[in-house]
């Protein structure tokens, strides 16, 4: 059994680095790399937590979008938060990105690089590879 070939994802609508790549695409397996709260744009941060929690979940969602997923299509996220402080709000804004069919979660407290303080990955599943 031979294992399906893998490709990158790459859209210009959310943050890239140079030495990762967005996303990669296996059959029907997309695997995200973390997304940050930047603008893909100006590459700003927002100021309030809630904020950059909602940047970060439209970054994550271009890249699902250019893996033809959807937020729908995601099995399991891992999240990144600096503090416990910030839990509360970043439950209340995840929520209203995953409201019916809640995708697996890990969430852990560590250190950001920079002046990030939340950062999402997610594993999805695309009905149409």
């Amino acid at each position: 059994m031979s294992m399906p070939r893998s490709s990158t994802v790459h859209t210009p609508h959310a943050p890239a680095l140079p030495w990762l790549s967005q996303a990669v695409a296996a059959g029907d397996l997309v695997l995200t790399s973390g997304q940050v709260g930047a603008d893909p744009d100006t590459g700003h941060v927002p100021e309030n937590f809630t904020d950059e929690v909602r940047q970060a979940l439209r970054n994550i969602e271009e890249v699902l979008r250019a893996a033809d997923c959807t937020l729908s299509d995601v099995m399991r996220t891992f999240c990144i938060l600096t503090d416990t402080a910030y839990l509360a709000a970043f439950n209340d804004e995840y929520i209203k990105w995953f409201p019916d069919a809640k995708p697996a979660r890990t969430s852990i407290i560590a250190g950001l690089v920079g002046s990030f303080r939340f950062e999402i990955e997610a594993t999805a599943i695309r009905s149409n590879p």
